[in-house]
C-alpha cells in the first residue's frame, strides 16, 4: 500500500466515523424534539390510615445541548412518599443517561438515571447496572425509580420555559454538569 492509498483509507474512515457522529447527533436530536414537554398523571393515592388523596406525577423535560435534556420530576407514591429529581442526562445508545455527582448518602452507590422512549411510553429506570437501585437517596421509603413509566400522550407543551430557565434546579444542574469536564 502506498502513501496515497492510506491518506484514501484514512480519509474515507474519517468520512464514516464523522457520518456515525452526525446520524447519532441526528438521532439525539429527534429523540429530544420527541421528549421535549411535560408530563402530567393524577390519580388516587391512599395514605396508610385509609384516607385517599389525589396524587400526581409530573416530568419536565427540555433540549440542553444537541445531544443532552434537562429533566425535573416529582413523582409520588403511597403514604405521601415521593421520588424527585432534576439534572442534565447525556444521548448514549437510544437514551439520556444521567449520572449524578451530588452524593447523598456516601454508603450508596452513585444515582445513575437512564430516560428512554418505548413504544407509546417514557421509561425512567435508575436499575441499569448492576440491577440495583442507584437513586433510592432521592426518593421516600415507598418511592422507587426502578422502572417507572408514563404515557407519551401524556405530553404537553411547557408554557412556563422561562420560570424553569431561571429556577435553582436548572442553575444547580448546570453546575453540575459543567463540573464533570
Amino acid at each position: 500500500m502506498n502513501v496515497k492509498d492510506i491518506n484514501n483509507l484514512v480519509l474515507f474512515l474519517s468520512l464514516i466515523i464523522a457520518s456515525t457522529f452526525s446520524l447519532a447527533e441526528e438521532q439525539a436530536t429527534e429523540i429530544i424534539r420527541n421528549l421535549e414537554g411535560v408530563y402530567k398523571k393524577r390519580y388516587q393515592s391512599m395514605y396508610a390510615d385509609g384516607e385517599k388523596y389525589t396524587a400526581e406525577d409530573i416530568i419536565e423535560i427540555i433540549p440542553y445541548q444537541e445531544n443532552s435534556i434537562y429533566f425535573r420530576f416529582h413523582l409520588e407514591f403511597a403514604n405521601g412518599h415521593f421520588c424527585s429529581m432534576y439534572g442534565i442526562a447525556e444521548y448514549i445508545n437510544d437514551s439520556f443517561i444521567y449520572e449524578s455527582k451530588r452524593y447523598l448518602d456516601p454508603e450508596d452507590p452513585p444515582c445513575t438515571l437512564k430516560i428512554s422512549i418505548d413504544q407509546n411510553l417514557i421509561k425512567i429506570t435508575d436499575a441499569i447496572n448492576p440491577k440495583i437501585s442507584s437513586c433510592e437517596s432521592y426518593c421516600g421509603a415507598r418511592g422507587t425509580l426502578s422502572d417507572y413509566e408514563m404515557k407519551i400522550e401524556k405530553k404537553r407543551k411547557i408554557r412556563y420555559m422561562p420560570t424553569i430557565l431561571k429556577s435553582a434546579e436548572y442553575a444547580d444542574a448546570i453546575n453540575e454538569h459543567e463540573s464533570k469536564d
